[in-house]
């Protein structure tokens, strides 16, 4: 009995500490200076409030993929989460990306990892894009986002007349999908050790507590994305 007291008591020192000094910093894409939102065109800006790990459940994924028309396929990624000391009966300070489900093919990764993480199969990449970028058109938050009405009608028709087998999908499409789906993004670019909320009712991120909210989280790498299913809670 003692024995188990201990060992209960390291697990969640090693978990405090370790979170506290792990944290990773979180930012959101502040302003678009083109309507090319290629990453040498966009400003992040960080974010002062506390961010978690806290996946969307099956339940979610099954529901929003049915609602979207779609299959569902129940995948059980590799994951801490049947750890009884790790399990969310502790919130999950959001570190660097320790496990990834990967997506082959770098044209159009990221929402092939979308397709994946919501549905279990990333080959609905196509209708799930088609369906972001139906709404995104009539959207005034995405419009404010990209900064005017040109650059919003120069965006629509890049992405209405583009080649998008070889496009691997925008920060403004990642954004435009948090508000389609009504889900926060969490994306971890690898480049710069940093994550990136994308979440409806942009840019008002720092008064939502973040806590009690499930995510998505990818990681975007040499222009390839993943699934992230576990965060790393030691060095």
């Amino acid at each position: 009995m003692i024995i188990c007291m201990k060992i209960n008591i390291i697990f969640f020192i090693l978990y405090f500490v370790s979170s506290v000094k792990m944290r990773e910093p979180v930012y959101y894409v502040s302003q678009v200076n083109n309507w090319d939102d290629r990453p040498n065109n966009i400003e992040v800006t960080p974010l002062k409030n506390d961010h978690y790990f806290r996946p969307v459940s099956n339940e979610w994924k099954k529901n929003k993929c049915q609602s979207l028309g779609l299959q569902f396929n129940e995948i059980i990624f590799r994951s801490y989460d049947n750890d009884i000391y790790l399990n969310n009966t502790l919130p999950k300070i959001l570190t660097i990306p320790s496990l990834t489900y990967d997506v082959d093919q770098k044209n159009n990764c990221i929402f092939e990892a979308l397709s994946l993480a919501i549905c279990g199969n990333k080959s609905y990449f196509k209708q799930i894009r088609g369906k972001v970028l139906d709404n995104l058109k009539n959207s005034k938050e995405l419009k404010n986002f990209l900064g005017s009405e040109r650059r919003f009608k120069n965006y629509l028709l890049l992405k209405n007349n583009g080649n998008l087998v070889d496009d691997y999908g925008s920060v403004t499409e990642v954004l435009a999908t948090a508000e389609y789906l009504d889900v926060c993004i969490y994306v971890y670019v690898v480049e710069y050790k940093q994550w990136v909320l994308h979440r409806k009712d942009w840019p008002n991120y720092e008064s939502i507590n973040m806590k009690s909210e499930n995510c998505i989280y990818l990681k975007f790498c040499n222009q390839s994305a993943y699934v992230v299913t576990a965060i790393s809670i030691f060095f």
